[in-house]
């Protein structure tokens, strides 16, 4: 008799433990997908619903400065070829810092056919995220573009169905940002950003 009360209560503990791992899987389930929702930022936080264009064509060093200059030498050290500038604006620091490499630029329309007249021997292709098939390249660079899309989960889906050997991918770093400013500053911490053209900005754990 007592070998079959611990059978039943060892079943019934066994039913408890499967219930209760059922009930965690479902939260971490929602929780995974209240996250994917809102693009891993935090409770609260106002992102842009439209997009806004930023006409950087007449910009050369103002910013992502770094990124390019880290990209630049992790290409020479990996003795890498080909570039692709996915979202390269006027393309000032592509042309700068990559020389001697294969440049491919990718931008809207609009920037294309000036980024054709001023850099004809090079290669330039109109962004249509989705759509095309981007060459085969070493490297990707897509420095501060993410963060204008209303919907950044379908560029890093497309970047990743491209053949390449590395991508470099930057964004604004959200807290940081504003923690160089004064308090009034520190209300964009929360959404939406302080540039207009920005639909949404993360932190860096947020973001990786």
């Amino acid at each position: 008799d007592n070998d079959k009360t611990n059978k039943m209560e060892a079943s019934s503990q066994l039913a408890r433990c499967s219930s209760l791992a059922a009930q965690v899987e479902a939260i971490r389930k929602t929780l995974v997908q209240d996250a994917e929702r809102r693009k891993y930022l935090p409770f609260g936080y106002l992102k842009r619903d439209k997009y806004t264009h930023y006409d950087d064509m007449g910009q050369e060093d103002q910013w992502q400065k770094e990124v390019y200059e880290f990209a630049a030498s992790t290409a020479r050290l990996g003795k890498y070829k080909k570039i692709l500038d996915f979202g390269c604006g006027s393309a000032n620091k592509l042309m700068k810092y990559f020389k001697d490499f294969e440049k491919i630029g990718v931008e809207l329309d609009c920037n294309v056919q000036e980024l054709r007249k001023r850099y004809p021997s090079e290669s330039w292709i109109v962004s249509r995220i989705g759509e095309e098939r981007l060459p085969p390249v070493d490297m990707i660079i897509c420095s501060d573009v993410i963060e204008h899309l209303i919907d950044p989960q379908t560029l890093l889906e497309y970047l990743e169905k491209q053949d390449f050997r590395i991508l470099i991918i930057s964004t604004p770093e959200r807290e940081l940002v504003y923690s160089q400013f004064d308090k009034a500053e520190r209300q964009f911490l929360v959404g939406p950003p302080r540039n207009k053209a920005h639909t949404m900005e993360w932190s860096y754990i947020e973001f990786h």
